[in-house]
């Protein structure tokens, strides 16, 4: 199941993102297979710019602290991060409808956060169909398949994923195996 919160942020903290994520200060890095697993040597517009902000438990840029006001919104209920990456695609004459997939496959949620608004899309394997609005946030399953799309009315396309563990899932801790570390001696 996919919710929606249309003007998830206050119109300043919006603004703040959008400002650092599509201004001219921004690093984007050339990612020319698109979504890893799904490449598609054929087309010419199978192609993002990206850069990943948090991985193994460690901010590696510096906007990452900016998104303090999604990280701590208490609708999100996030209990750890796994993965924030930000996305651009840049426009394309046609919608290219990338590769489906998974984010991760295991017990955990993701949330998309679109930067700005543009007539592409994120659909999903039952055909549920999300529009690229500004200030719009989705949540889902990590495990549930969907793709992404370029788009045709504006220069980019720009959102921010988070992979996460939420206090809301019953099966987060199902990803790990009790195991002795040596902490306290048998006996």
């Amino acid at each position: 199941m996919v919710k929606i919160f249309d003007n998830f942020l206050d119109e300043k903290s919006h603004q703040n993102l959008y400002n650092e994520f599509l201004g001219p200060g921004f690093d984007w890095h050339l990612g020319l297979n698109g979504v890893a697993g799904q490449e598609d040597k054929d087309s010419l517009d199978h192609y993002l710019f990206c850069n990943v902000l948090y991985t193994n438990m460690i901010a590696v840029h510096e906007s990452f602290y900016k998104l303090a006001p999604i990280l701590n919104n208490k609708k999100l209920n996030m209990l750890s991060l796994i993965r924030v990456k930000a996305n651009l695609y840049p426009r394309t004459s046609d919608i290219v409808k990338h590769g489906i997939h998974i984010d991760l496959p295991f017990g955990c949620s993701t949330c998309i956060y679109y930067v700005n608004s543009n007539n592409g899309y994120t659909e999903f394997e039952d055909g549920t169909r999300v529009e690229s609005k500004a200030n719009r946030l989705i949540t889902f399953d990590s495990k549930y398949k969907h793709f992404g799309t370029t788009c045709t009315n504006e220069r980019v396309r720009c959102m921010i994923n988070f992979n996460y563990f939420s206090i809301d899932r019953k099966d987060w801790h199902s990803n790990f195996e009790p195991r002795s570390v040596g902490l306290i001696p048998d006996g």
